[in-house]
């Protein structure tokens, strides 16, 4: 991470301690890391998108752009564990490209992604394979009791 060209110098003389700040603004410490957008449009650094460090004297800097990657074809990606993909010969080469520039979508922080799960036909569809489900089960005791009973039958 780079930091910014922030100093402060001291120096011991017989004296006193004298102070030097450079940039017009004392030596800060850091205080986090900042990816922006925030919520509500706020914004810290100059850029959209950016990871910005804030430092404990008020300045903030800039330290990294996130970069979204596009590919050509992007139902070839290759599903390695959870939400993560690989590129793969089908998908073509990863395109990188900054937020919202080119042919990338932008970065919604603090956001939900909307479901395209239409939640009354999934719970109609779970209930109707539950009650199936039970018909079966129900199946197999009535012939395991016939089977019982058969068993149970005097030969002649």
């Amino acid at each position: 991470m780079r930091k910014p060209a922030i100093m402060k110098a001291m120096a011991a003389t017989a004296a006193a301690i004298v102070t030097v700040t450079l940039a017009g603004c004392g030596a800060g410490g850091f205080n986090g890391i900042y990816s922006l957008p925030l919520p509500g449009g706020a914004s810290l650094g100059s850029h959209p998108f950016t990871v910005t460090a804030q430092f404990s004297n008020g300045l903030s800097q800039d330290v990294y752009k996130i970069p979204l990657a596009t590919f050509a074809s992007p139902d070839g990606l290759g599903q390695v564990n959870g939400n993560a993909y690989v590129a793969t010969k089908s998908s073509g080469a990863a395109g990188i490209n900054l937020a919202n520039a080119g042919p990338a979508g932008g970065i919604a922080s603090n956001s939900l992604e909307a479901s395209t799960v239409d939640l009354a036909t999934e719970f109609t569809n779970l209930i109707t394979t539950q009650r199936a489900y039970s018909a079966s089960a129900r199946i197999v005791t009535t012939a395991d009791q016939m089977l019982q009973e058969l068993e149970q039958l005097p030969t002649q």
